[in-house]
């Protein structure tokens, strides 16, 4: 069983890069088109995507820099994003009478 999702993710992840998609494309498809078809998930290979997701946010760590954060065009989306989601009327702490 395990076979046949690796296998299913290689090759959809191999389609992919050589269509110039990132291949987490094709591993994304490879899951929703395995899980489509009833397959479920063994405890390996939850195992190994709880890995996978700790190895991919390890590697974006590693290349962030502190200075990227300084910069004006990160300060402008996360301020935007801020005034934005503080801005919602839902989110008020007013009520309406």
């Amino acid at each position: 069983m395990e076979a046949l999702w690796v296998t299913a993710a290689f090759t959809l992840g191999l389609l992919a890069s050589r269509l110039g998609l990132p291949p987490l494309v094709g591993y994304l498809a490879a899951g929703f088109a395995l899980h489509g078809l009833g397959l479920r998930e063994t405890d390996f290979l939850h195992q190994a995507a709880e890995i996978g997701i700790l190895l991919l946010l390890f590697s974006i760590g590693i290349k962030l820099r502190p200075q990227d954060f300084l910069e004006p065009r990160a300060l402008g989306v996360g301020g935007s994003i801020s005034f934005s989601s503080a801005s919602w009327p839902s989110s008020s702490p007013r009520t309406c009478l």
